[in-house]
């Protein structure tokens, strides 16, 4: 027995060695970032005192944003399969805690093989998960006084840094993405994630990725109509660059290329100074420069706007170019006068876009511009929110004056002739209208999409909501018949966003999808996936539809009856989560 214990402790101590003596061999690294805020410190005691010492990992979920300083979970899993169609990209979460300083921790891969087949490293990117702050709902409504509202710090922004160092009794996911490769061959691959610290036994994630048949549109053969508002001149505003020129379309370009990949089909352009108290931060440079000229008449400088539309469009965002006019109700207007050499501003109210000869104007000239670049059949504007008296007026201006622009309008009341005359609608999701609208509006070309209204506190994409919201959304687009969904803000900063996603014009999150630097969020990884789900859905829509047999009608009704469950009257029935998850099992099972 005393023989058989010391060879037993002879040889755990020899293995001992031998992890540190591999441990040491790794090249020290220095982990250098930006500090989160020391938000909910010390906060579950009592779970941490029964944890045990050393670094912990496990797979865990996507749909959940993990507590920094919570225990996440009592039992780990270590293997996880992963089921994906060629050219879709998945993903995972991984989550490390421990109670004790972990200095250097890095992930690395083995490749992901199947027999002789070794697919790309290059297919893999891991992300340290980064803490933010965010404030509550609270009714939803802009204007909102920051100190007054509760904060938490939440798991949001997705950073890809090479290696972090934990702090005592915390939590840090990493978040994984796998981008399928279009020629990967069908069937399961196995590969491993190993995550590496200082002085601590390397801990090892199994994945299995089951690549099917089937193959993913490509993102701009996507037919999911994604309308993400831009605003360029926040990242400006955040570098310090001057707006337009060839710093700021260097800056701009991850952003645009991520939109891109998004499938974003249009290139946000106002068409007026935008003033810098909006709630959130940005500068007085406008796309297209109004002039009062000295003899009293309008003139328009478009050299900004040509280059901001050849710039996106070089990106790969090249479907349409949604403007945004004045509306011309209880809006400031800026404008440079000639006369004086100063830019001033005036408070246009209900009926003044006429009486000063602005509309008219103004529309005369952009048109003519548009033809002169090619761009004229591909431009529409959006006039946001409208009543319907100035959508009538708008209507009757453009016909008088022998222009037959597209429109845009977005609503929470039902205005049969909007439905009927206008090229583009957002409707309010709560909104019920008839079916046969929308078919119509499908057989003549004309866009549907649907918009959350602020009031609304789920399914949203705040950073504090749940992570399954994102992917609702594109199940909610395919469950009612609708094109796609439009939002206010990629890129809206706040001072700080890193470190604080709060703003005063919105509940956190909700002007922005993105941060600085092109770091991307759980929401932008998790509405991508819902439109992939979207794609996927019409895809095999298609499919069963052409394919008559009894096989398919049956397969047909199942994906139809697991739509049913997406409406926006059953969400206080069953939480979104667990209808995106069942939602998505079914998927699968149908993809086979």
């Amino acid at each position: 027995m005393i023989f058989t214990y010391t060879k037993r402790f002879v040889l755990i101590m020899s293995l001992s060695i031998i992890i540190n003596a591999c441990l040491n061999q790794r090249t020290p690294l220095v982990c250098e970032t930006y500090q989160e805020a020391p938000i909910g410190v010390g906060a579950d005691a009592e779970h941490w005192d029964i944890t045990g010492r050393g670094l912990h990992a496990s797979l865990g979920s996507t749909n959940v944003r993990y507590a920094k300083y919570e225990v996440p979970m009592e039992a780990v899993q270590k293997d996880i399969t992963l089921t994906a169609w060629r050219g879709e990209v998945v993903s995972a979460q991984v989550v490390l805690w421990s109670t004790d300083t972990i200095q250097h921790v890095e992930c690395e891969w083995t490749p992901f093989k199947r027999g002789k087949i070794v697919l790309a490293d290059s297919i893999v990117q891991t992300r340290f998960v980064r803490y933010v702050i965010a404030d509550e709902f609270a009714g939803g409504q802009d204007g909102r006084i920051i100190s007054n509202l509760d904060s938490s710090l939440v798991a949001d922004a997705l950073d890809p840094i090479t290696c972090i160092n934990m702090e005592p009794k915390s939590v840090r996911p990493v978040w994984v993405s796998i981008n399928v490769p279009y020629d990967a061959e069908p069937g399961e691959y196995e590969a491993s994630m190993l995550v590496y610290s200082y002085q601590n036994p390397t801990q090892e994630l199994r994945f299995k990725l089951n690549v099917l048949q089937r193959a993913m549109p490509h993102c701009d053969e996507w037919t999911f109509y994604l309308d993400i508002r831009q605003n360029p001149l926040s990242i400006a505003n955040y570098y310090n660059v001057e707006p337009w020129g060839d710093k700021h379309q260097e800056l701009m370009k991850p952003y645009f290329e991520i939109l891109a990949k998004l499938g974003q089909k249009n290139i946000s352009a106002g068409l007026f100074y935008e003033p810098a108290d909006k709630g959130f931060e940005c500068r007085c440079s406008p796309l297209v420069k109004w002039i009062k000229r000295k003899d009293g008449k309008w003139g328009f400088d478009y050299s900004n706007f040509d280059n901001w539309i050849e710039f996106a469009q070089s990106c790969g965002i090249t479907e349409q170019i949604k403007c945004f006019p004045i509306k011309g109700e209880n809006e400031l207007f800026y404008f440079y006068d000639e006369s004086t050499g100063e830019d001033k501003c005036l408070l246009l109210k209900e009926g003044e876009l006429e009486k000063k000869d602005l509309w008219p104007s103004f529309i005369k000239g952009f048109s003519k511009h548009l033809h002169d670049k090619g761009w004229y059949d591909k431009t529409i504007l959006d006039l946001g929110e409208l009543h319907e008296n100035n959508l009538n007026y708008i209507l009757q201006m453009t016909e008088m004056l022998g222009v037959d622009m597209k429109i845009a309008i977005s609503t929470d009341v039902y205005m049969p002739k909007s439905l009927e005359e206008v090229d583009e609608i957002s409707l309010d999701a709560d909104l019920n209208y008839p079916k046969e609208i929308r078919k119509q509006r499908a057989s003549d070309g004309k866009l549907t999409t649907f918009f959350r209204r602020k009031d609304k506190e789920f399914p949203k994409t705040f950073t504090f909501s749940s992570p399954s919201e994102s992917v609702w959304l594109g199940w909610y687009a395919a469950a009612v018949g609708l094109d796609g969904y439009w939002q206010n803000g990629f890129m809206n900063w706040g001072v700080n966003p890193l470190v604080d996603s709060r703003t005063a014009s919105g509940p956190s999150g909700s002007q922005f999808l993105v941060y600085p630097d092109g770091i991307s969020s759980i929401r932008l990884e998790k509405l991508r996936e819902g439109i992939q789900d979207f794609e996927k859905i019409q895809v095999l829509r298609k499919e069963f539809f052409a394919t008559a047999s009894v096989e398919t009608e049956e397969k047909l009704m199942e994906l139809e009856n697991v739509l049913l469950s997406f409406r926006t009257e059953l969400l206080q029935v069953k939480s979104v989560v667990e209808v995106v998850e069942e939602g998505q099992k079914v998927l699968n099972q149908l993809s086979k």
